[in-house]
């Protein structure tokens, strides 16, 4: 899977305006995502607090993380919501899907991810091609995060 990223910051002008300097991105207002926060805001919230990192490590419940999300972003979702929004940010990547599907009838195939509890819901729910694999592995599930040894370990024994 890879991560969607877009630019945020646009900017647009007339033909009146073509002949006059472009703004430059300290000119434009800072952008806001859908729960009106900054990028940057949502980030130190969620990733930079360590929160992230928390929840790949299994502190957290489905639950648990979906409460500390709205309460972090200050608004309420359901989990589905949450999911639906999560997703936004992934493109499942149709190679490998299609090679994981060829080669399924003859080898094991498996993902282990450092993920939390609201991404395995989003792959259940959203993307079932994921549903391909033989085994999904969360890293919040064995409690521990790649490289450590024991999340290969784990992958491994759920076979």
């Amino acid at each position: 899977m890879r991560v969607r990223t877009s630019d945020s910051a646009q900017s647009s002008s007339t033909s009146a305006e073509s002949s006059a300097s472009s703004p430059t991105t300290d000119d434009l207002p800072p952008s806001r995502g859908p729960v009106g926060l900054s990028v940057e805001e949502v980030h130190q919230r969620l990733f930079a607090s360590g929160f992230d990192l928390d929840c790949d490590r299994g502190h957290y419940t489905l639950e648990q993380h979906c409460a500390q999300i709205c309460a972090r972003l200050d608004v309420v979702r359901s989990q589905h919501e949450l999911a639906e929004f999560w997703a936004e940010a992934f493109v499942p990547n149709a190679d490998v899907l299609a090679l994981v599907g060829h080669v399924r009838c003859r080898a094991f195939t498996g993902i282990l991810t450092n993920n939390r509890p609201l991404v395995h819901l989003m792959l259940e729910e959203l993307f079932r091609r994921c549903r391909g694999f033989n085994v999904l592995c969360f890293s919040y599930e064995v409690m521990s995060t790649k490289p450590e040894p024991r999340a290969f370990l784990a992958t491994l024994g759920a076979t």
